[in-house]
């Protein structure tokens, strides 16, 4: 499924199979509905249940939408009303996994193929 956040602070949850695939010269679908003045600050697919949304308001604070908590409604809805005050200034993006694919496919770590490690401090001097 996939939440989409507005400025005003509107939040929609919708299955991802209602996004048709288009060819050709397609012009998309219509994710939110917005009033006039609003925009879609952006999106985040949730496919598991810890999964979730998160969006900046203008009080500073972060607000979470976990995938398991929202109900999904039909695509090109207004969603439900987040917040009552304030608005939603950005979607914060999810932390990076980064992945040690050496340790996951079993391979063993050189430590440097030309011997001992150095700091690019050490690299120029006389011992």
């Amino acid at each position: 499924s996939l939440f989409l956040a507005s400025a005003s602070g509107r939040v929609l949850h919708f299955p991802i199979a209602e996004i048709n695939v288009l060819s050709g010269a397609g012009k998309g679908v219509q994710g939110i509905k917005l009033e006039p003045g609003d925009t879609c600050l952006g999106g985040q697919p949730v496919g598991r249940a810890r999964d979730r949304l998160v969006v900046e308001t203008s009080n500073n604070k972060l607000v979470e939408f976990l995938k398991q908590a929202y109900p999904t409604v039909g695509r090109a809805g207004k969603g439900f009303e987040a917040i009552k005050r304030g608005r939603f200034l950005r979607v914060v993006p999810p932390p990076i996994a980064l992945v040690d694919w050496d340790q996951i496919e079993g391979k063993s770590r050189k430590a440097e193929s030309n011997g001992e490690q150095k700091s690019l401090f050490d690299y120029g001097k006389e011992e």
